[in-house]
């Protein structure tokens, strides 16, 4: 296999990779969503500083509103090829102290964003942005550029940008990655090259999936962020705990725990317990129901119940049917399990 086929060939084991990683991501909105998100892509074009936002633009690309950002490294290509995390409720981040400080800083001056330096009139729902920020903002200098100014004094030597709309409110919310290139190539300070912006496309669909089951509203409204006692709750759920369980795991009283799931229930739109669960890993939408929550009523006259005479004699058999009886019905509702 020559130079190209290697090249190859790493790129599609770091797609692969990210996209084991992705998979991995909460389907509901975790205080650390967008941390995860980016310690996830990290490892596409590893060794990398990765920054995530989760934010609402204009197609001018002005910034409406921040609703999260978070940043992970992978410094090599050794922690690159680790086993990912197998469920959501797993955090295997361990940064050095030197990474998690350039890191808040990173996050500290995302938050401060309020334009991007680019424009997203042409990037609707299902569309993907992937370039890089001096193509992007049209020049070489992209630390002067707006999203630039978020790596200044970093240790990156380029930065390949991603943007994804997971909704198509007005203004749209979009997920825009930033991936940070760190260490040296054959030739000097590495580049990102057609094969890094063609890898980052390729897993930007998935992360737009992962971001639309976690973070996606009804219309316009906020993003339903969970806790942190909530996200614990919800993860021993998730392992078929029951309230009173998860109470003497978290030494809280059954009711303090009980408040918590019907917290979860409101935010994330469930009626049931097992609706509940089918969204926290990711199987019902935002705006979808598990189960029919309003099963049709009979017609009261056309509802029929019959009611067989306890004895028939044959005459009356061959004559006519049984005769039948016509009530109105109804269905009562479940209670909720407070299990």
């Amino acid at each position: 296999m020559g130079e190209t086929g290697n090249a190859v060939a790493m790129t599609l084991d770091s797609v692969v990779g990210t996209t084991e990683r992705l998979c991995g991501l909460p389907a509901v909105a975790t205080l650390d969503w967008s941390t995860r998100a980016a310690q996830a892509i990290s490892v596409l074009l590893a060794p990398s500083r990765v920054c995530v936002m989760v934010l609402r633009a204009e197609p001018s690309g002005r910034v409406v509103s921040l609703d999260a950002s978070g940043c992970g490294s992978t410094l090599s290509k050794a922690e690159a090829i680790k086993t990912p995390v197998t469920h959501w409720t797993d955090n295997n981040a361990g940064d050095s102290e030197e990474s998690a400080s350039i890191e808040l800083g990173i996050r500290s001056r995302s938050d401060r964003l309020r334009e991007l330096g680019f424009r997203l009139e042409n990037l609707e729902l299902g569309d993907t942005l992937s370039a890089s920020a001096a193509r992007l903002g049209g020049t070489e200098l992209w630390r002067t550029a707006p999203i630039g100014t978020i790596w200044v004094g970093s240790d990156i030597s380029d930065l390949a940008i991603g943007v994804v709309p997971i909704n198509d409110a007005s203004p749209a919310r979009y997920v825009v990655v930033q991936i940070g290139l760190l260490g040296h190539g054959p030739t000097g300070p590495r580049r990102c090259g057609v094969e890094n912006h063609g890898a980052l496309k390729a897993i930007l669909p998935l992360l737009a999936r992962r971001a639309s089951l976690a973070l996606s509203t009804v219309g316009e409204g906020d993003i339903p962020w969970l806790t942190v006692r909530e996200q614990q709750v919800i993860e021993q759920l998730v392992l078929g705990k029951s309230v009173r369980q998860i109470a003497e795991e978290l030494e809280r009283s059954p009711h303090t725990v009980h408040d918590h799931v019907k917290s979860l229930h409101r935010k994330l739109g469930a009626s049931s317990r097992g609706e509940l669960i089918a969204r926290a890993l990711g199987y019902l939408e935002v705006g979808t129901r598990g189960r029919d929550e309003t099963p049709a009523q009979p017609n009261a006259e056309t509802a029929t119940i019959t009611e067989p005479k306890l004895a028939i004699t044959s005459e009356e058999a061959e004559q006519s049917p049984p005769e039948v009886v016509v009530r109105a019905t109804s269905v009562a509702s479940p209670k909720p399990d407070d299990s």
